[in-house]
């Protein structure tokens, strides 16, 4: 949270008074092929295969007009997609598919040796939404979601297919019932060798669909990017897009807990890192348990200035506070023009020079009190500042006056 400074104007923006609750853009999975355009190093994403509710054919016309690329369910844009077409020619829209789950009602029939089993041959189900993983090394499960992916298409008239569930986090009891054996070696899975598999099943599925462009999910965090015992960035060997979908926290991760400092910074580098290999990162944060209005700001722009510490225009930005159909939201329209160098600590926070504009973070417990040389900023939500008071977990994308 930002405790305001005083300007040389009294005068408040009209936005101010922003209603705060933070909403998920409609849009989906950016495939840049070059940087971003001055002034608008910020672009943003969002899955809308998690929303619930009902698309309409003007909220339809609204996402085309302001997104180029949508990931979604093959059904929610029925009926939409000619007009999203003549909207916008060149959309690209992304047909959702799981890579290594299965709902419950859609496995009778199934030879058993696609799903996973653990130590005792029993199946394995997620803890979320009880559905059951499968095994990644099985392949008649990857020709099924080969199939799947063909068949969506061909239903929807989407143009790819996004594949979820691809990273490790089904090798961790909070994630699942029991942990999966792989077959071959008969001991559970290492994160490396499911890494293996599953980059596997993404690379099989984009090479059935050449040229049509595939995005996995599954990088997770800066940390399970860097993770020596198994890289996420590793899925990058199928693809040029990947999301990760625990940027700064977990979706349901208490609203108290923050990570170490050094764990955040790996957040950070990981954009950089992905940017600089010609990778795009979708940086995704989830709020998703109960949680103010204000919660939701304070972790929306702590993630937003987070984002722009390590974005050079390569990746891509979004934030939910639960599933629901979105539209773009105003913070996201806030232009700061190109970067002028790497991020940097001073004061205390890390902080980013922009060509219009500033950029805070901090990380820490401690608070700290940022003068902005004698210049006048505003702030995402309206005040003139000419310095700012960063408490702990907060952060500030500042629009020079």
């Amino acid at each position: 949270m930002i405790s305001r400074g005083s300007a040389r104007s009294t005068a408040r923006h009209p936005t101010r008074a922003l209603r705060g609750v933070a909403l998920l853009i409609a849009v989906a999975v950016l495939l840049p092929t070059t940087s971003a355009s001055a002034g608008n190093t910020l672009r943003v994403f969002g899955p809308e295969n998690e929303a619930g509710g009902k698309m309409t054919l003007v909220r339809a016309r609204r996402h085309a007009r302001a997104f180029r690329y949508i990931v979604a369910r093959p059904l929610t844009y029925a009926g939409f997609v000619g007009a999203m077409r003549r909207t916008r020619p060149n959309l690209v829209l992304e047909a959702y598919v799981s890579g290594t789950f299965l709902k419950v009602s859609k496995a009778d029939g199934l030879p058993e040796d696609w799903f996973a089993h653990d130590v005792n041959g029993g199946r394995i189900r997620s803890r979320l939404w009880s559905n059951y993983l499968m095994d990644p090394s099985s392949d008649g499960w990857v020709r099924n979601r080969i199939t799947t992916c063909r068949d969506e298409l061909g239903y929807s008239h989407y143009t790819g297919c996004f594949v979820d569930m691809l990273g490790t986090e089904p090798l961790t009891y909070d994630y699942v019932t029991s942990l999966p054996i792989d077959p071959a070696t008969g001991a559970v899975w290492t994160r490396s060798d499911w890494l293996t598999a599953t980059t596997a099943i993404a690379t099989r599925v984009h090479q059935a669909i050449a040229p049509k462009p595939i995005v996995v999910n599954g990088i997770g965090s800066g940390w399970r990017y860097f993770d020596p015992n198994g890289k996420t960035s590793r899925l990058f060997s199928a693809t040029r897009v990947g999301m990760a979908e625990e940027f700064v926290r977990a979706a349901r991760a208490k609203l108290s807990l923050h990570r170490p400092v050094s764990q955040w910074l790996q957040d950070v580098r990981m954009l950089i890192d992905a940017g600089a290999r010609g990778h795009h990162i979708l940086a995704y944060t989830k709020v998703w348990l109960g949680a103010t209005t204000r919660q939701l700001r304070r972790w929306h722009q702590f993630a937003l200035a987070t984002f722009m510490l390590g974005n050079d225009g390569d990746s891509y930005f979004s934030f939910s506070p639960g599933p629901s159909l979105v539209d773009p939201h105003p913070w996201w329209s806030r232009r700061l023009g190109d970067p002028m160098g790497r991020f940097f600590k001073a004061d205390g926070v890390y902080q980013r020079r922009f060509r219009y504009g500033r950029v805070l973070a901090n990380p820490s417990g401690t608070e700290h009190r940022i003068w902005l040389g004698g210049r006048t900023y505003r702030t995402l939500t309206g005040d003139l500042v000419r310095r700012v008071t960063l408490r702990p977990y907060a952060g500030a994308v500042l629009k020079r006056i």
